[in-house]
């Protein structure tokens, strides 16, 4: 979210966010609305406004999504994944976006969540446009995509300390990796382009190498 914020005030955007609390880190120019986007109450200093875009990071429900879209009247850019789609067999191709999803059921409630939000937006009357990256590394991000280090803040000193971890087939997987402001111009980009319209798009490089500890 952060790289998106400051990406667009680089191109001279006028930027607000909205969360629950106030970010310190963020420069005093961008306008912070602090609220629960689940109560539509919270959502009246955002309906009261037109939007260039608005971007969504960070949805939790398909209630989420629906309501914030309804008032989306220029774009709507959801932020997915690429764990959506059916991964019973690694590869180290990039996955297309007309890959077969996953089943429901199949991949974990992470999945079956994302996979319900991206049917609440494609269903919906638009404007929308999906962006589905692998995994995002860059700055406030953390390191580990698997179980049992997801995204742990602790997973270099844990591995400067030498302790053990438990990798998915021994850490070798396909792994493909987008830094955070690649995907914020990618954003942008989707955001201006009349062609993204009512489009899903996957946010990848064309190949990735194995991941190896």
């Amino acid at each position: 979210g952060e790289a998106v914020v400051h990406e667009a005030l680089e191109e001279e955007y006028e930027v607000t966010v909205m969360g629950l609390t106030e970010n310190a880190n963020l420069p005093s120019e961008v306008i912070q609305l602090i609220g629960d986007r689940s109560q539509l109450s919270s959502l009246d200093a955002v309906i009261s406004r037109k939007w260039d875009a608005i971007v969504d990071v960070i949805a939790l429900s398909r209630q989420d999504v629906e309501q914030t879209i309804r008032i989306a009247s220029s774009r709507y850019i959801y932020v997915s994944t690429t764990l959506v789609y059916d991964r019973s067999s690694s590869t180290a191709e990039a996955i297309r976006s007309d890959h077969p999803l996953a089943k429901p059921g199949t991949m974990g409630g992470y999945v079956d969540h994302k996979l319900d939000m991206e049917e609440a937006v494609r269903s919906s009357k638009g404007p929308w446009t999906i962006l589905s990256p692998y995994h995002v590394l860059g700055p406030h991000s953390f390191l580990g995509c698997l179980p049992l280090h997801n995204r742990d803040p602790q997973l270099l000193s844990k591995i400067r300390r030498g302790e053990s971890l438990e990798l998915c087939k021994g850490g070798d997987i396909p792994l493909n990796v987008v830094h955070t402001r690649d995907l914020a111009k990618t954003i942008l980009r989707s955001a201006q382009s009349d062609a993204s319209r009512m489009k899903a798009y996957n946010v990848s490089r064309p190949r990735f190498p194995a991941a190896r500890i």
